[in-house]
């Protein structure tokens, strides 16, 4: 069996990593667009616990939040924020 491919594109949320689609219809066109005919796609089951859920709108204040502090913390530094 294959390893996963690590994505690693400046533009992932989270930085670099193997990500997965909570929705098999969406992985599937993305996967035939990628890759033709040679596409797959697994299931998996994954338990995410405690989890930050980026796209339920209910946490963007919580992350909104901790954004502002972060910056001022490194604005009081004179330091840059760092960039994914």
């Amino acid at each position: 069996m294959g390893r996963f491919l690590v994505s690693e594109n400046d533009w992932d949320w989270l930085g670099h990593g193997v990500y997965f689609w909570e929705g098999e219809v969406r992985a599937h066109e993305w996967a035939t667009q990628r890759f033709g005919k040679e596409a797959a796609v697994i299931q998996a089951k994954i338990n995410l616990g405690l989890c930050l859920d980026l796209c339920d709108s209910g946490y963007w204040d919580i992350v909104r939040g901790a954004y502002e502090r972060l910056k001022d913390s490194f604005e009081k530094q004179g330091k840059p924020l760092p960039e994914n």
